[in-house]
């Protein structure tokens, strides 16, 4: 669009109003006009289109929520076995370990509740390493239930038992 003599020419669109028939209705879609060709906005989207992504965006959620309902009960349950396994265990020791006991019964309590055990000079001791459900600030739910009882050279009971249980990589 460039006349003879090499320079250009601009054609100015005048402005016109619009019609009274051409202006949007109560209900209808608004009409979308923007600078940018790649600009969208929400509101000029289609309604179907919007209840697609609701529908969409509701059905994650409700997934997401189910699966982390299904991750608490299965939690919350190996939380209960290992405290119940160290109730347990701390019950029996205190039943079975009395201050007098002999080596021969530190021996077969440890064999009883399946603990390795192993003899020092302050006493006998066992560890063993299970899974729980570890509060928050754990990494894994990594726990160790832990018996400690204090005997003399002849493997003589001296104190009462002490066990432990608890989460292994908390901070």
């Amino acid at each position: 669009m460039t006349n003879q003599k090499g320079s250009f020419k601009f054609q100015v669109s005048s402005f016109k109003p619009r019609a009274k028939s051409q202006e949007p209705k109560l209900g209808s879609l608004p009409k979308c006009t923007t600078i940018f060709p790649y600009e969208r906005h929400l509101e000029c989207r289609h309604p179907s289109m919007l209840k697609r992504i609701l529908v969409i965006v509701i059905v994650i959620v409700v997934v997401l929520c189910g699966l982390g309902v299904a991750r608490y009960r299965d939690c919350h349950q190996r939380g209960e076995a290992f405290r119940s396994r160290v109730n347990s265990i701390k019950h029996a020791a205190e039943l079975r370990l009395p201050i007098g006991a002999t080596k021969e019964d530190v021996v077969h309590f440890f064999a009883d509740v399946n603990f390795p055990l192993h003899f020092d000079e302050v006493g006998a001791s066992g560890t063993i390493y299970t899974t729980g459900c570890s509060p928050f600030g754990c990494a894994k739910d990594s726990a160790m239930i832990q018996i400690q009882v204090a005997v003399d050279s002849k493997g003589t009971v001296q104190s009462k038992p002490l066990v432990r249980g608890g989460y292994t990589d908390c901070i």
